[in-house]
Parts: structure tokens; C-alpha cells; sequence
């Protein structure tokens, strides 16, 4: 507390200091704050080469989004390319995130991220092959419990037990030495 107060008593004093320290902590919003903001949906054609040029791509690559709802103003449809699927030995700007600086990113970039959800697209197999092996495996599960059950020739696998022993059927042993 003892150290704010003498930096303010200081501040106070030198006028030039406190010029110093208030252009510096304040201004302008940063590059990226408006410059990267959404504008309105594009009408006509200039406003769609405009909107083209402020996202750097192609006008025959550019297309905003058509849904009203989504209010994307003239931000594009991009399509989803999770980082995981992208060459990680490509010479990236921030290689953490797989991409470069000032690439446009898709709405929902964050879902995608390696460490996320990633909808794999190159399967090892596919859809029908997966649902096959794991109803063959459920299967052959339930048949293998059905064929060591004890029915069907094959002794149901259990720890052998000698036969209860009640005393109204009397006594099962004798402390007479045998014949």
C-alpha cells in the first residue's frame, strides 16, 4: 500500500510521467478487435468483393452464410477442418493450433481443436464394417454363454462341491477305523 501511494505522489508531481503512463495504458482498441469484426450481410457485388477482401480469399471462395438466424453478418461459411486433420509438419505461424496468422477461422473453430471432437473423415473402416464386427462379437458372446451352460456337452465350469450334508439323512462319517 506504502508503494502506491509514493508511486501516486510521484505520478502527481511529474506531469510528463503521468502523460507517459496514461498513453500508454490507454487509446485505441487493439488491431484485431475491429478489423476482424463481422460487418453487415452483403447485398450487392461490391459489398461481397469488399467482404472478400477484408477475410483474404477469393470472391469465388467467399460466401457468407444465407441463414438469417445465425447472424454472421459478412463472416464466410467455412467448411470444418479439425486441427488434428491437418499436416502437422507444415511450417504453421502458430503450430499449436495448426494455423497460420490472419487465416479466417470456421464459426465454431474451438469444437474442432486437436485435444477436442474430431470427425474423422478417413476411417479405417466403414459404418457397416463397425456395426457388423460388434454385432458379431455380441453374438458369438451370448452363443459361447449358451454352449459352456452346462446343456449342450459341454460341463458348465464350476468349483466342485461335495453333496450337502443334512442331518436328518444321518450321519455322514464314522470314527470307525475301516476293514
Amino acid at each position: 500500500m506504502n508503494s502506491l501511494i509514493t508511486s501516486s505522489r510521484v505520478l502527481a508531481r511529474n506531469v510528463t510521467m503521468f502523460q507517459t503512463a496514461t498513453r500508454s495504458m490507454a487509446g485505441s482498441p487493439a488491431p484485431w478487435n475491429y478489423l476482424w469484426k463481422p460487418g453487415p450481410y452483403p447485398i450487392d457485388d461490391e459489398e461481397r468483393r469488399a467482404a472478400a477482401k477484408k477475410y483474404g480469399m477469393l470472391l469465388e471462395d467467399y460466401k457468407p452464410n444465407e441463414e438469417m438466424d445465425a447472424m454472421m453478418g459478412d463472416y464466410p461459411v467455412l467448411p470444418i477442418e479439425p486441427q488434428l486433420e491437418k499436416k502437422a509438419m507444415v511450417d504453421w505461424d502458430c503450430p499449436e493450433y495448426r494455423r497460420n496468422y490472419g487465416e479466417p477461422l470456421q464459426e465454431e473453430w474451438w469444437k474442432y481443436q486437436e485435444i477436442r471432437f474430431t470427425p474423422n473423415r478417413d476411417y479405417r473402416y466403414t459404418r457397416g464394417q463397425i456395426y457388423m464386427c460388434q454385432l458379431t462379437m455380441l453374438f458369438s458372446t451370448i452363443l459361447i454363454y449358451f454352449l459352456v451352460d452346462g446343456e449342450y456337452w459341454i460341463p458348465r465350469l464350476t468349483q466342485q462341491r461335495m453333496a450337502i450334508q443334512i442331518v436328518s439323512e444321518g450321519p455322514h462319517y464314522t470314527f470307525d477305523e475301516p476293514e
